[in-house]
């Protein structure tokens, strides 16, 4: 079947023809046709635009198949948007941040991390503000090796801020914003750290010092110079030379399929972080397949 004979299916799109190919190309590359199909129609359904990046396409490593499948993730504008149209919302009390003392203020100017932040949504016929709270270890988004990401680094506040946003939206508007969450809130359960026992041994090499047969490997199979190669895997802590070059593959089609969606650098590494993770994941669950059986039997009982 083509790229467009599902949707000739379908006539309810907001899209022409030659947009969606355009977002098959450009936004939901390498998705299949129930995955672009449920991308449109997660579009039409929140009436989001996917060419001005208020909703998009996130290809992520699924264990339960084996393979990379296209999650639907909006930003915190997208959120802000379809609020504004149920025609409910009356705007935001906060945010406000707190330390390790609980004591909440309206301007965050400490050098050190929020321990958290609130918003609060009032919505015409709430009585009373509805109230969220987002813990910032609950959700920065940190490296293999423990040091946060960029964004959060630098603008902690702002980041943790948006989740605790995102969190009061879905509350206030949960018919409206049901299963869509926002990068913010969704890259911390991704970045764990799930390498199996009795896996490669840890490794402090930089990126820079792969072999050059490894790079030469890459550079072949992505037909690519070897400079390029080494420019794309100095952004990654995730993997190394100590991985074998299967998973330094996941990691470099992850990276180049979210650059090709349009997503900035520091949200392909991400993207491509979490793709890692989920194959490491996977590969973690065939190891120890006994003692999951033996786990989902044990909750089955219960």
């Amino acid at each position: 079947m083509s790229d467009l004979a599902v949707y000739k299916q379908n006539p309810v799109t907001n899209f022409t023809d030659d947009q969606i190919g355009l977002i098959k190309r450009t936004i939901a590359v390498g998705a299949t046709d129930d995955e672009l199909s449920l991308f449109i129609q997660q579009c039409n359904r929140t009436d989001l635009d996917p060419f001005s990046r208020q909703i998009y396409a996130i290809k992520r490593w699924d264990a339960r198949v084996n393979k990379e499948v296209m999650g639907v993730q909006i930003s915190i504008d997208g959120e802000r948007l379809i609020a504004e149209r149920t025609g409910k919302y009356a705007g935001q009390l906060g945010p406000y941040w707190c330390g390790p003392d609980g004591e909440w203020k309206d301007v965050w100017l400490s050098s050190d991390y929020p321990s958290a932040a609130k918003i609060a949504v009032l919505k015409s016929d709430f009585r009373e503000p509805l109230w969220a709270v987002a813990r910032f270890d609950s959700y920065a988004q940190r490296k293999k090796d423990g040091t946060l990401y960029q964004t959060w680094e630098k603008m902690p506040d702002i980041m943790i801020a948006k989740c605790a946003e995102s969190l009061a939206l879905r509350k206030a508007f949960p018919q409206d914003l049901s299963g869509l969450y926002t990068s913010e809130e969704m890259g911390q359960a991704d970045v764990v750290d799930v390498t199996p026992k009795q896996a490669r041994p840890a490794s402090n090499v930089k990126p820079s010092t792969y072999s050059d047969e490894v790079l030469n490997q890459l550079a072949e199979h992505y037909k690519k110079n070897v400079g390029d190669i080494k420019v794309v895997l100095a952004l990654t802590e995730n993997v190394t030379p100590a991985d074998d070059v299967v998973m330094i593959c996941v990691w470099l089609d992850a990276y180049m399929a979210a650059k090709k969606e349009g997503q900035k650098t520091e949200e392909a590494v991400i993207t491509a972080n979490a793709t890692v993770n989920d194959k490491r994941r996977y590969d973690a669950s065939l190891e120890h397949q006994p003692s999951m059986f033996d786990a989902a039997g044990a909750e089955g009982a219960a």
